[in-house]
């Protein structure tokens, strides 16, 4: 019987050739493409891994309508830049009690059901303090809202993405100071922003955030979530100014907001805000 001596050194040094003559005429072929054929296969993989919007022609910046919310007050949509408030990014409201974010934000919810009656709006309460009757007058459809309340500060971040994976429109978090009280969950809250800006930038979805300015002593007390600002796309910044009165009747107030922050203009600009008590619907 013949026996066949393999040179498995061979063998191996042969397939290492083919498979560097099958790298060399790919490489060619690709060199043959049109520049144009390789930078739109490039931008496609850019879009997939990081949202449609991470890369697009500069050509389109000056006449791109941004994709948003308005928050029924024009004077205010007219210096955020965006028209409004943003969908596929995060957007913080502070000010202090009666400075009328938590107002702006009900506007918002109503003018998102008006656009869209197909997509829903949500509010997670995290202050346990949100009241129907007050949603109702701020032109807010109860129908249409999902209402949200956890059972411990530490499921809130589980409660947002699993919202803003149900397809929702807009969702308002009410209440970033009462989950400061818990100082694991706000370290969670951190953590998890900038992984909900990267998912928020592929969905036509709005997040907002509602908080209040912090005094620099109650740093001792507890952490303070500083990622917000860093991911939030839009701050806005309201602080009353006087109460409106008719007569010997006070019939709402007066607010100024201000950009603190905002992608698409610049930071500084302020508009007054109305808010009518009676007649906010």
């Amino acid at each position: 019987m013949t026996r066949h001596t393999v040179n498995v050194t061979s063998c191996q040094s042969y397939l290492l050739r083919i498979e560097h003559l099958f790298y060399t005429m790919w490489v060619m072929a690709d060199a043959k493409r049109p520049k144009s054929q390789r930078l739109e296969k490039s931008i496609g993989m850019l879009q997939v891994r990081y949202g449609p919007r991470v890369v697009q022609p500069a050509r389109d910046l000056t006449r791109q309508v941004v994709p948003h919310v308005s928050t029924g007050f024009a004077s205010l949509d007219a210096i955020t830049g965006c028209n409004g408030i943003p969908l596929g990014a995060i957007t913080l409201f502070t000010g202090q009690t009666t400075s009328g974010k938590l107002t702006v934000a009900y506007k918002v919810i109503a003018n998102a059901q008006r656009a869209r009656r197909n997509r829903g709006v949500a509010i997670l309460d995290l202050t346990y303090t949100a009241n129907p009757d007050y949603l109702t007058r701020c032109g807010v459809d109860l129908e249409y809202l999902l209402f949200a309340r956890t059972p411990t500060p530490a499921q809130a971040i589980d409660v947002i993405f699993d919202l803003v994976h149900s397809g929702l429109r807009l969702l308002v978090v009410d209440g970033l100071p009462n989950l400061r009280r818990d100082a694991p969950a706000v370290s969670r809250f951190d953590a998890a922003l900038p992984e909900l800006k990267v998912l928020l930038a592929s969905l036509p979805c709005a997040v907002i955030v509602v908080d209040e300015p912090r005094a620099p002593w109650l740093r001792w007390l507890g952490p303070a979530s500083s990622a917000i600002g860093h991911c939030a796309a839009l701050h806005i910044e309201l602080k009353r100014e006087r109460w409106l009165e008719r007569g010997r009747d006070l019939i709402g107030y007066r607010a100024q907001a201000q950009v603190m922050k905002s992608r698409w203009a610049s930071a500084g600009q302020t508009a007054p805000v109305e808010i009518i008590l009676d007649t906010t619907a």
